[in-house]
């Protein structure tokens, strides 16, 4: 027990406070954000999901007007998900380069984002680099099992 009368690091871990000077150049991303304050991420979220199931063995069939109301939103999830396995080859082959392990069993999305955010990097010019980093971070976080990685 510190000689403030708390358990130090604990008593400010659960009691709320920030741990981050506010007035550091250091901002931090809220953890428990919705989908929709970020652009772009409720599409590559849906598409992870959708590769991973792809990829576990289930046919893959395409988002409809029932799944996103803005065209260009369901344009996008499909988009990255068949580019992502028209490609799954190459992007198998990179990531075994990279990942000495493979994939951690029960990641949650983790492949599928992984494969997802390859394929933006390597195969989709028309998207920018930083935005498929940090969709793909993002995308990571969210999920409960993927977001230990």
């Amino acid at each position: 027990m510190s000689a403030a009368g708390g358990f130090g690091l604990a008593t400010v871990l659960f009691s709320g406070e920030s741990l981050i000077d506010p007035q550091s150049p250091l901002k931090r991303t809220p953890a428990l954000r919705d989908n929709e304050s970020i652009p772009g991420l409720r599409p590559r979220l849906e598409a992870a999901y959708r590769l991973k199931d792809v990829l576990t063995g289930a046919p893959f069939v395409p988002f409809g007007a029932d799944r996103f109301a803005d065209s260009r939103d369901r344009a996008l999830a499909n988009r990255l998900v068949t580019l992502a396995l028209r490609r799954h080859g190459h992007i198998a082959v990179v990531l075994e380069s990279v990942l000495a392990k493979g994939v951690p069993p029960r990641a949650g999305i983790f492949e599928a984002v992984l494969y997802l955010g390859v394929a933006q990097l390597l195969f989709a010019q028309d998207i920018a680099d930083h935005s498929a980093l940090h969709l793909s971070v993002e995308a990571v976080r969210r999920d409960r099992r993927a977001g230990r990685f």
